[in-house]
């Protein structure tokens, strides 16, 4: 048979089997139903696909470059906002824990104004810091909660040791009520928890000038195990209009322009609360009339642990004492001499003594050479970063495997986090480290230790 028979006899069988399978809708299209298809009706169909499908698969190879694109880009800001919070945090946790530092001596009243004046301004810029590489993260999908069963009550106490000095400063009396049916141990995010507690307390304290800032917490409800946990904080600051209430939790808003100006802030910090209060399966509102104060609330949810608490209903937020010299032996392990300086300022006040390895490599020789209680290990240092270090040191055996060691660490992301516990540390505290953050988790991991150090 000639080739062009062939040729013939092909598409006089695709013409049938199309006119056979063709959907209505497109027979309908190309004006076929009532009458039969004709050989250059079916080729120009055909062509038609070849050309669509040509066109998909161009458009398929733009998308895939563009996807690839896009996530070299993100990796590339993800990096940038790495560093750049890295760079920034080191230098703030010497101004800001030098302060604390000078803030327990015996100041004039001047000396201590410029002082808190000092320590102020660098908790602004490092709440800025903070709240744009977490509306960053949000904004690009990559904040993840993380899942631990944490103490309640703990977790409240915390937030508010860490405001405490600033409520002190303009006489504000701080008062914490929690119902008695609160579970004493729930599973939950306990960063992202106290973060919007910090972010309305802060508020709080920041838009009243005198008076009282109650925080109140209760169990919502609470079924299979599943709690929903009611948080509210009322001051007694100026108040807000409804207009300014609607336009509260709108990125990089506030009430009006002149709050920015009258109290400072980005505008992120109840956005942010927003979207984190979301993400942990809750809400978020506020009640508030001008020159009446305003309360803030949100719920959010968590699994009950165990223990049920029966703690009195209201406490008093009042600072922690400074306890007498502990019997443990600490290690430093930091490459920067002046987070060095504030590290052991704030041990010292705390009744810690510790030792200085200003590397991964020294800290395995120092752990080698003698017995010590904890470590707290820097990350990013030269010879032997804290990673390496910690490898080395779980490398040597069990009792080099239940030693304490506590990231110590300008790397504030949760990936980072992640890696230092991938790495065999045990816990993690981020820079600029706050003295009541050093304590607790000194006391978490020494507490049920035995000095075995010796003094």
């Amino acid at each position: 048979m000639a080739h062009c028979e062939l040729e013939q006899l092909a598409v006089e069988e695709a013409v049938g089997a199309y006119c056979e399978f063709r959907p209505t809708n497109q027979a309908r299209s190309l004006g076929l139903i009532d009458r039969p298809c004709t050989e250059s009706e079916m080729l120009e169909y055909l062509l038609q696909v070849e050309s669509s499908r040509q066109d998909l698969q161009r458009h398929a190879s733009e998308l895939n470059r563009l996807v690839d694109q896009s996530a070299t880009a993100t990796r590339q800001k993800s990096d940038f906002l790495a560093t750049m919070s890295h760079e920034i945090r080191t230098p703030l946790n010497g101004i800001i824990g030098m302060t604390a530092v000078l803030l327990g001596k015996n100041l004039g009243p001047a000396e201590r104004d410029c002082v808190e004046t000092i320590r102020s301004s660098g908790e602004a810029l490092l709440a800025i810091i903070d709240d744009i590489l977490d509306f960053s993260k949000i904004e690009a999908g990559h904040l993840q909660l993380e899942c631990a069963e944490f103490d309640l009550r703990k977790a409240i106490r915390e937030a508010l040791q860490i405001v405490e000095n600033a409520a002190a400063r303009k006489s504000i009396r701080l008062v914490a009520a929690l119902d008695s049916s609160l579970p004493e141990v729930v599973r939950g995010d306990i960063v992202r928890l106290r973060q919007v507690l910090l972010n309305l307390l802060s508020n709080a304290i920041k838009f009243t000038a005198a008076g009282k800032v109650e925080l109140k917490a209760e169990l919502a409800a609470c079924s299979g195990g599943e709690c929903e946990l009611r948080f509210q904080v009322t001051d007694e600051g100026i108040g807000m209009s409804s207009e300014q209430q609607a336009r509260l939790f709108q990125p990089f808003t506030q009430a009006e322009a002149s709050t920015t100006r009258n109290f400072g802030g980005t505008g992120l910090g109840l956005a942010i609360s927003k979207r984190l209060t979301e993400l942990m399966g809750g809400c978020i509102g506020v009640r508030s009339r001008v020159g009446e104060g305003s309360t803030f609330w949100f719920t959010v949810k968590a699994r009950a642990g165990e223990r049920m608490g029966s703690a009195p209903g209201r406490v008093n937020a009042e600072p922690a004492a400074t306890k007498a010299a502990k019997p443990f032996r600490l290690l430093l392990v930091e490459d920067n001499a002046i987070n060095q300086k504030v590290a052991l300022a704030m041990l010292k006040n705390l009744g810690y003594r510790a030792k200085v390895a200003r590397n991964g490599i020294e800290a395995v020789q120092a752990v080698g050479s003698e017995p010590y209680d904890l470590v707290l290990m820097d990350c990013l240092m030269p010879e032997m970063d804290g990673f390496e270090a910690t490898r080395c040191i779980r490398s040597r055996g069990q009792a080099f495997a239940e030693l304490p060691i506590i990231a110590m660490t300008a790397n504030a992301f949760a990936e980072d986090r992640d890696a230092c516990l991938a790495a065999g540390m045990t816990d993690y505290l981020s820079k600029p480290v706050r003295e009541v953050e050093l304590r607790n988790k000194l006391e978490r991991w020494l507490e049920s230790r035995p000095a075995m150090a010796g003094c």
